[in-house]
């Protein structure tokens, strides 16, 4: 925990084992409000919702992820936390 304040942002896949990264994403709020995140999914935005795998306003980057497409994403999520 030692270094919990110099984590601003956090990439989650939407489903992976154990948790999902909603659930993972839920439980880090509670130590740190304020971090960002972004989920990676191959699944639909259908079955995203249906299975309510996001939180209101997430920030969700489908796979395949282009390198350019994710450094984007990266800097819009970071620049709005500011």
């Amino acid at each position: 925990m030692e270094n919990k304040d110099k984590i601003k942002l956090l990439i989650f896949d939407t489903v992976m084992p154990k948790l999902n990264g909603k659930q993972a994403y839920e439980e880090i709020k509670k130590i740190d409000k304020d971090i960002k995140t972004i989920f990676i999914s191959g699944y639909t935005s259908d079955i995203i919702k249906t299975q309510d795998l996001l939180g209101q306003g997430s920030n969700l980057l489908t796979k395949p992820v282009m390198t350019d497409k994710l450094l984007e994403k990266v800097k819009e999520v970071l620049k709005n936390a500011y």
